[in-house]
């Protein structure tokens, strides 16, 4: 009888170990799944971690940078009607700050800062609390731009621009582009070509998928042409969807401005040389007529201008927005309205060689007839060019910036004294407020985007 009950108990005794080592497989199974996962979870967060968002409604918020007169800077915010001013950055931060931009949904900043090694600057992106490192390795970094996919940063680094992840992952190298040394024989010669200077800023095209970015070649064996004599920058370009880099408009300066529901680009130059064979011959650069307003006599005639490209072929397409002549004026540090209708800019006045005053911002209303030859100013008809914001006994504004809505503009006011104040205005130049109010040195504002419902 006990040796029935001890055979019946053997099959019980076997199956009770074989669950008990399917349960030790199951559980190294799910801690090797964990750990995987884990694995993944730090990778995905990247070299940043979590980085919480500003404990604040941005919108209708501007960022700036200001220093408050003995060496110490640092960034805050502010409404657009000059209220609910707030610092954002630690008073005990004594690290020098600048370029400030926002994250496309409002809730981060990016900047630029030495705060862990005074000797080199390095990129930082700030939300609710301390900043975070986002880029690493020698050399300065500078101006951060956003792209519109919301996960990429590029930034200046030794004069190439460079792209890296929000999270601190995968820096690349965007211009100059990575040469295979197979370029030689390609159609796009004749509008293509990287000067070897360093860039000085850059921007992203709407869908992320253009970059431009104003280049310093002063060095003469940098020179692009013998039709472009006196140009020492140039506005270079990776044209939406990709391709070869083109050099688009050089002169003494250069701006650029991308179109934000589009794949369009504008360029400004200043005080180019333009050959007058050029100026008769070369409609589809954007000389035509040139010199109806010039000196037929001379080999060169001096132009400043705005032009809009429009990318799709061999060569892109040139609509003109804006041409000074001769001594008359010049175009700096233009910026395309969000809905698409006007271009503000800086308008300079030169006087003669070397000489030159701020005028105002302007702003222009857009010609939607890209055949037309926009505006033409000549050295006699400098008075008709009206500024929404004049250069004064307030100061002289500079950098207009449009808001989100292209309804407002952002400037900085260089006061008497040298430091800035910011302001908002009207696009049509009524209800001129000041942020700063004479508080500190502000400058480098950047408007929060609006956010999407």
């Amino acid at each position: 009888m006990s040796d029935s009950k001890s055979t019946q108990a053997m099959p019980d005794w076997h199956q009770r170990e074989n669950q008990r080592r399917m349960l030790r497989w199951l559980l190294f199974l799910c801690l090797l799944l964990a750990l995987i996962g884990y694995y993944y979870y730090v990778s995905a967060l990247g070299n940043t971690g979590i980085i919480n968002g500003v404990n604040f409604d941005s919108t209708n918020y501007v960022a700036f940078i200001r220093d408050d007169g003995n060496g110490h800077t640092d960034l805050y915010a502010i409404k657009t009607d000059g209220t609910g001013e707030r610092r954002l950055t630690a008073s005990s931060d004594a690290s020098t700050k600048g370029q400030p931009v926002w994250t496309i949904d409002g809730k981060s900043l990016l900047y630029a800062a030495n705060l862990d090694d005074n000797r080199v600057t390095q990129v930082y992106i700030l939300g609710d609390g301390q900043p975070t490192r986002l880029t690493y390795g020698a050399g300065n970094k500078s101006f951060p731009i956003v792209s519109n996919d919301g996960k990429h940063a590029a930034f200046i680094s030794q004069g190439a621009i460079k792209s890296v992840y929000l999270n601190g992952k995968d820096v690349y190298q965007l211009m100059p582009q990575p040469r295979s040394g197979n370029e030689a024989g390609s159609e796009t010669a004749a509008v293509t070509g990287e000067p070897q200077g360093p860039f000085l800023s850059a921007g992203f095209s709407s869908d992320g998928s253009g970059l431009a970015g104003a280049q310093d070649f002063a060095d003469e064996t940098n020179a692009l042409t013998t039709d472009r004599s006196g140009a020492d920058m140039a506005v270079t370009c990776i044209p939406p969807g990709g391709g070869q880099t083109m050099v688009l408009d050089s002169g003494h300066e250069v701006s650029f401005s991308w179109e934000t529901k589009g794949d369009r680009l504008a360029c400004s130059f200043t005080e180019l040389h333009a050959p007058n064979k050029a100026a008769k011959e070369d409609h589809n650069a954007g000389y035509k007529d040139w010199l109806n307003l010039a000196n037929s006599d001379k080999d060169t005639t001096l132009v400043s201008a705005i032009q809009i490209f429009t990318f799709g072929g061999k060569v892109p397409k040139v609509q003109n927005v804006f041409r000074g002549l001769g001594y008359s004026i010049e175009p700096k540090h233009i910026s395309w309205s969000p809905d698409g209708g006007r271009m503000a800019f800086e308008g300079w006045r030169l006087r003669s060689e070397g000489e030159r005053e701020l005028r105002g911002i302007v702003v222009q209303k857009l010609d939607q007839d890209v055949s037309g030859e926009g505006v033409i100013i000549d050295a006699a008809h400098v008075d008709t060019l009206r500024c929404v914001v004049e250069a004064g006994s307030a100061g002289k504004p500079q950098n207009p910036k449009w808001s989100p809505d292209s309804q407002h503009l952002l400037f900085e006011m260089v006061r008497p004294d040298g430091k800035r104040d910011l302001w908002s205005i009207n696009a049509d130049g009524t209800n001129p407020i000041n942020l700063t109010k004479g508080k500190g040195d502000n400058y480098d504002g950047a408007w929060a985007p609006t956010k999407k419902q």
